[in-house]
């Protein structure tokens, strides 16, 4: 299970603020490539990668220096969080 792959989807500003305002491991936002559909981004992790990644997240929420980008932070995270459950659930990432 930890090894189970997800597709995460991510929209490109959302992506960008990331690479932008992040110190996390550019080897997580350098996954994710163009969807086949065409609608925005898509990466793959397996489940362990996922939960490093929101951990990633969790810092950059708890050491945000602005409340805007806080916000943010916590709206990617709710996102990327609700993805995994839903994996976890079905078997499925959601649709953003």
């Amino acid at each position: 299970m930890p090894n189970d792959r997800v597709a995460v989807p991510i929209d490109e500003q959302d992506l960008q603020f990331l690479r932008d305002q992040t110190i996390i491991d550019p080897d997580y936002l350098d996954r994710f490539r163009p969807r086949k559909d065409g609608d925005g981004l898509s990466g793959e992790f397996t489940l362990d990668d996922l939960d490093d990644f929101l951990g990633a997240l969790a810092y950059e929420i708890n050491h945000a220096e602005e409340k805007r980008s806080e916000r943010r932070f916590v709206a990617i995270y709710d996102w990327l969080q609700e993805v995994e459950r839903t994996h976890l659930k079905k078997g499925t990432p959601g649709e953003r």
